[in-house]
């Protein structure tokens, strides 16, 4: 990611939120990692798709945040039931289901 003063390390990490506010989130991660995110007005929050406060993220949920350092730059929260709704496609490109890509074979000149 390139910021106004150069590149930015942007460091994902998936786990379970297991705190939230209208400034921060917590989230822990099956390999142990927990770590705490703060909220900026400019750090964009979704649960469900749907474009959503801090405070509205719900401890239990599974989410995906992208961080810049100790700060969220991007919230993506999905709720149980929208997590079964996945679950019941995974065969079909689910959250966890890699999708396939069909590959053309180019004639070797």
């Amino acid at each position: 990611m390139q910021g106004t003063s150069g590149p930015t390390e942007v460091t994902p990490q998936r786990g379970t939120v297991t705190a939230a506010s209208a400034t921060s989130v917590t989230v822990a991660s099956t390999d142990g990692l927990r770590a705490t995110y703060a909220i900026t007005s400019s750090t964009m929050v979704k649960r469900d798709r749907a474009t959503v406060a801090g405070d509205k993220l719900l401890v239990g949920d599974s989410a995906v945040v992208r961080a810049s350092g100790s700060t969220a730059t991007v919230v993506r929260d999905l709720s149980p039931a929208a997590g079964s709704k996945v679950g019941s496609r995974a065969g079909q490109h689910g959250m966890n289901s890699r999708r396939h890509v069909p590959t053309t074979r180019c004639p070797t000149v």
